[in-house]
């Protein structure tokens, strides 16, 4: 069971708004799921996990099973008396429940609730409320199994806050604004917790900080309200050993409609749930449970996922998490082409950001397990022309690697393999402009590794095929622009060559 703690210096952030998110995802992707409204002063959770209902009751909550362990007054009852399950969204296979704060606002709840002596509970002689929280967390484990336990935590410093944070977490995403009191309080608890005691057994807590309420503004823009945050967030401490070393944050734009009325926006078909803050959602789910899940998702879900990596902004982090539905979709079908070439698709995916971020070994890795994917597809049905160009195209990621690390001599038969599968679909179908010119850049590819061989002679044919295919394809299909734009690459690899 993973315990991920939602926790803000200061409200009006998003942050339990952000937590109910992220538990109907995990639900989507077959998870089971226990939300905890510790929030105490100020409870909210389950207005956004059931719908507004005057009639309905919270009690007993979190404050009530404290008052009964305190006082000895039903403190046999069965923790999921305090448990309320909630209604997933269609399609999905896991499950979530609840534990409500309590009755609030009801005035015998905010009673309860300043009777509990927290100061002693936490920090007394025998500070006997942390075993009480451990064991808390146990009995949830116990009586239901859940994969992820989502805590929502109190605004500040304060008592029952700690809990969350420190004691009962195992991540931590801290959401901020970029106001100086939010960035000043969030980096003098963030400080604190990274050295924080932690319970025994208990790893060190991983902290995922989000910069919440960001007006959707250009791109440039707002990396330099990112790079101002990060920069704060990171000065080096009084204490060096308290220093802040953040990589970068991930942020939630700002939705105005939403200000009026929160509401969850996985599941909805308007234009605010199609908007920036539901991708913003989905890259904070994926870089929090990273390597975490890997149950199948509903297909929305996958392409939700996989829309949002076409961003210049994504993790390597959110690949693999695309990565790992993938394979398991394709694990529970292995009959199934569309998943298999799902796969091969992820595998692609994730190559091409191992490329940019200079992972060289790892991008060769990707790609391979793609194109191997392509190759029993392909022979699987060798009259598929889709899955003929799928290898192709796997073969010219591989090559493309192989340039980049110097091995030219693979990198030449990688692209020759592909150059054959690329000639033969081109003489298949004459008017299929796509298959045309991805016979002139095949030719290409080849002409420029042996340019880099310095074979000179082959290099020149080579060249001077791909510039006359490309003519050819510019007269035969003037309309197409990736056609035309090309020519003059053509025509510059022709004159390296020395084709006349």
């Amino acid at each position: 069971m993973e315990t991920i703690t939602f926790y803000s210096y200061k409200g009006g952030v998003g942050r339990t708004l952000a937590l109910a998110n992220v538990a109907h995802y995990l639900a989507l992707l077959g998870q089971k799921v226990v939300t905890i409204d510790f929030d105490l002063e100020a409870p909210g959770l389950h207005y956004k996990l059931f719908p507004v209902d005057p009639n309905r009751s919270f009690s007993p909550g979190l404050v009530d099973y404290v008052n009964d362990q305190i006082s000895g007054d039903n403190a046999e009852r069965a923790i999921l008396d305090y448990i309320i399950p909630v209604n997933t969204l269609p399609g999905a296979t896991g499950q979530i429940w609840l534990l409500p704060a309590g009755g609030a606002p009801n005035p015998a709840y905010w009673a309860k609730l300043s009777s509990i002596p927290w100061n002693h509970l936490i920090y007394g002689d025998e500070a006997t409320g942390s075993v009480m929280f451990l064991e808390l967390k146990e009995k949830i484990r116990e009586a239901l199994q859940p994969d992820f336990l989502l805590i929502d935590a109190r605004t500040g410093i304060t008592e029952i806050g700690g809990v969350a944070t420190s004691l009962l977490a195992d991540k931590l995403v801290c959401l901020l604004t970029s106001s100086r009191e939010s960035l000043d309080g969030s980096r003098v608890v963030l400080r604190a917790l990274s050295r924080s005691l932690r319970a025994p057994g208990a790893g060190p807590l991983r902290i995922f900080p989000v910069l919440s309420r960001v007006p959707v503004r250009h791109r440039d823009t707002e990396r330099q309200i990112i790079d101002r945050a990060l920069a704060f967030l990171n000065e080096p401490a009084a204490d060096f050993a308290a220093t802040l070393e953040f990589a970068d944050i991930p942020v939630l734009h700002h939705e105005a409609s939403l200000s009026e009325a929160e509401r969850l926006l996985i599941g909805q078909d308007d234009g605010v749930a199609a908007g920036p803050l539901l991708q913003d959602y989905l890259r904070l789910f994926a870089r929090v449970t990273a390597g975490l899940v890997s149950r199948e998702t509903e297909p929305e879900i996958e392409r939700a996922l996989r829309g949002l990596l076409d961003s210049t902004e994504e993790t390597l982090e959110t690949r693999h998490a695309a990565l790992a539905i993938a394979a398991r979709r394709a694990a529970q079908d292995p009959d199934n082409p569309e998943r298999q070439r799902g796969l091969l698709v992820s595998y692609t995916e994730l190559g091409d950001a191992q490329m940019r971020h200079g992972d060289l070994s790892g991008a060769l890795d990707s790609f391979r397990a793609g194109m191997a994917i392509a190759d029993r597809l392909a022979a699987r049905d060798p009259g598929n022309a889709g899955w003929q160009h799928d290898l192709s195209v796997s073969f010219d990621r591989v090559g493309d690697v192989l340039v980049d690390q110097g091995k030219l001599p693979e990198a030449e038969k990688t692209y020759r393999d592909s150059l054959a599968i690329a000639d033969r679909l081109a003489k298949s179908d004459p008017g299929n402009a796509g298959w045309q010119r991805d016979l002139s850049l095949s030719y290409g590819q080849v002409a420029d590794v042996l340019l880099r061989r310095q074979q000179n002679g082959e290099a020149r044919d080579m060249a001077a095929k791909a510039l006359a295919k490309a003519r050819d394809n510019l007269a035969r299909f003037p309309q197409d622009r990736r056609i035309a734009v090309g020519i003059p690459r053509f025509e510059d690899l022709a004159r390296r060559a020395g084709v006349p």
